[in-house]
Order: structure tokens, then C-alpha cells, then sequence
């Protein structure tokens, strides 16, 4: 393959963010409970039945499949450059400033690599009542400037 062919076949950027869709404080507790009494265990084996280390271990892998299952990872993949300048250019105010609030849900919407989260109205809801402050700014930071602006660190050897 040639060079000219590589550049012409370059993919997009994608990244996956993690996120939390429900209370998983029960699920962690349950997990570091595990962790410790495994601990314990490999502290004074002989204090323990040969079987419990399999039991404990066992209980450790069903905590933290649970803990796991409070988070979902969502697909995204940056769009081509012209299309977020025409979001960023929809979404400056008058002052300069971008209106971040009204540019997220259309960022997410156009990022989204699920065809199920392409949905502007959707991230308008969710973003407005499911997500916190927090999450908003994370959520913003990884879409605009992680997925779309950062140059990734390019792996090159000398020369």
C-alpha cells in the first residue's frame, strides 16, 4: 500500500466513554467486602478450609461483573471537519464564547456511532435530566476536544 493510499484510507478517531446508568455503591461495597477477605485469606491460608479460596474468589468475580454492569460504554467517532465547524458556527454567541449547552446534544447526536443514539431530541433529554453538571463537561471535553481537536500522539520511530 502506498503512502498516498493510507492517508486516503485513514479512519476517524473513535472513543468510548463510560457511563454510569445506575447506583453501583452497593455493587462496589460488595466488591471491596470480596477483595478483603480474600486478602485476609492469602494473609493465613492455613486459617482457612482449601475450598474457601475458590468460594471467595468465585464471590469476587459475580461482585464486580455486578459493579460492571452499572456502566455502558458509548461508541463515538469524530466528525469530518467540516461539519463541526458548522456546529461550532450555529452555536457561537454573539460574545465569542460557544453556547455549550445547545452544541452538546448535536455533537453527541452526529458523534454517536449506534445508530440509536444518532438522535439530537434524545441527548437534548437525556443531557437535561439524567446527566449531572459533571458528567455534561466531561461528556463535552472528550466529544469536542479529545475526539475532534487533540492530535493524538503519533508512535514514529527515528528516521
Amino acid at each position: 500500500m502506498s503512502l498516498a493510499d493510507a492517508l486516503r484510507g485513514k479512519q476517524q478517531r473513535r472513543i468510548s466513554v463510560p457511563v454510569l446508568v445506575s447506583d453501583q455503591r452497593a455493587d462496589e461495597r460488595a466488591a471491596a467486602a470480596a477483595r478483603a477477605a480474600l486478602a485476609a485469606l492469602k494473609a493465613s491460608p492455613a486459617s482457612y478450609p482449601p475450598e474457601r479460596e475458590e468460594q471467595l474468589r468465585e464471590s469476587l468475580e459475580v461482585a464486580e461483573a455486578a459493579a460492571r454492569s452499572h456502566v455502558v460504554d458509548v461508541e463515538f467517532e469524530a466528525v469530518p471537519p467540516a461539519a463541526l465547524e458548522e456546529m461550532l458556527a450555529q452555536h457561537t454567541l454573539p460574545d465569542g464564547s460557544v453556547d455549550r449547552d445547545g452544541l452538546l446534544p448535536e455533537l453527541a447526536a452526529a458523534c454517536a456511532v449506534d445508530v440509536e443514539l444518532m438522535v439530537v431530541d434524545l441527548w437534548r433529554e437525556v443531557l437535561g435530566e439524567r446527566f449531572s453538571k459533571g458528567e455534561r463537561d466531561d461528556l463535552y471535553s472528550r466529544l469536542l476536544f479529545d475526539l475532534n481537536y487533540t492530535v493524538p500522539a503519533a508512535r514514529l520511530g527515528k528516521g
